[in-house]
């Protein structure tokens, strides 16, 4: 099973995972036992077995080395925009954000792109953002992104009016 390990030197307050002998299908008992937190819904992801998996496109970063794959290189920035179409039909998008946004997730892109997501943490009203892109119908990523512009705008703004 699940080894828990104390993380004192990071300053985390929730354990993580140092070693996992089970298989897939025990990690979210895991997860709903250590963190309180259900992820069933991951089942309904679009990613989860998806090709693109085994490639790290819902993990690296714009800035990472690009990624062997056979004879070539894969550029991060390509899988990241390959891995974000695949979420923005997904089914699971919503949670999946709400996931993230909920243990603060910092790696990944959890339905929307890695610095949508470290911005969206930051927010008192993160979950409002991703309740409404669910009603619109609207993928969270192109919701995300809208509210983080009309909020720079505002910003913009009232800098520039204090400024008179």
């Amino acid at each position: 099973m699940c080894k828990e390990i104390s993380n004192e030197r990071s300053g985390r307050s929730k354990p993580y995972v140092r070693a996992f002998a089970g298989g897939e299908d025990d990690f979210p008992t895991y997860i709903v036992k250590v963190l309180g937190k259900d992820r069933t819904w991951m089942d309904n992801g679009a990613c989860r077995g998806h090709d693109l998996a085994r490639k790290n496109a819902w993990t690296c970063r714009p800035g990472d080395a690009p990624i062997p794959f056979g004879d070539i290189l894969l550029n991060p920035k390509e899988l990241i925009a390959a891995a974000l179409m695949i979420c923005g039909t997904c089914p699971a998008q919503y949670q999946c954000a709400l996931w993230a946004v909920e243990i603060k997730e910092e790696s990944g892109t959890w339905g929307m792109e890695h610095d949508h997501l470290l911005w969206l943490i930051r927010q008192p009203d993160s979950e409002a953002v991703i309740h409404e892109a669910r009603i619109a119908r609207e993928p969270v990523q192109v919701a995300v992104k809208r509210t983080l512009d009309s909020r720079r705008r505002a910003e913009r703004l009232r800098q520039k009016r204090a400024k008179v």
